[in-house]
């Protein structure tokens, strides 16, 4: 496979699903000149991504689709008025949270944490309860059409004490 830059210099303006489509990966675009913030709402594996942390080499991709479970999209965030997992506000950190909360045990089942953890869209596994910043970085998102801004309320995995997250 040839590198990211000489594929990208054959394109008159950078395809970014014809290259993830091609196999590329994100770092390797990235590396190959492709700024950042070029990936923010773009469709990709089952959602748009939403910002993309080079240090890390991570992208939060989000679903544009509210998750329903039998059709009801009401559930407890996890561990309502129990003591739960400490968990962080930052961004990237939703996944190691929801994975706290899903492993902590809760009375009431199931959360939006077990949801969230459990789902699976277009064969992705990997989805998650996004930590308050996560939500922010995919409300302020050019292309990312979710009802973030809409006046609904949304759970986050950041946990404020037991009655809110």
């Amino acid at each position: 496979m040839p590198h990211p830059l000489l594929k990208l210099q054959l394109y008159q303006e950078v395809d970014l699903l014809g290259l993830l489509g091609d196999g590329y990966c994100i770092s390797e675009l990235i590396s190959g000149g492709v700024l950042d913030q070029d990936f923010r709402g773009v469709s990709y594996q089952g959602g748009v991504i939403v910002n993309v942390n080079t240090s890390i080499g991570l992208a939060l991709i989000c679903d544009e689709q509210d998750y329903s479970v039998g059709g009801t999209f009401n559930f407890a965030w996890g561990c309502y008025n129990e003591s739960s997992p400490s968990t962080s506000c930052g961004a990237y950190n939703g996944l190691s949270n929801t994975e706290s909360i899903v492993t902590h045990g809760c009375l009431q089942e199931p959360t939006a944490a077990t949801v969230a953890y459990q789902a699976v869209k277009d064969g992705y596994v990997d989805w998650f309860l996004p930590t308050v910043e996560e939500i922010y970085l995919a409300s302020v998102c050019p292309g990312f059409n979710s009802g973030l801004t809409s006046g609904y309320d949304y759970w986050s995995s950041t946990s404020l004490n037991v009655f809110y997250a």
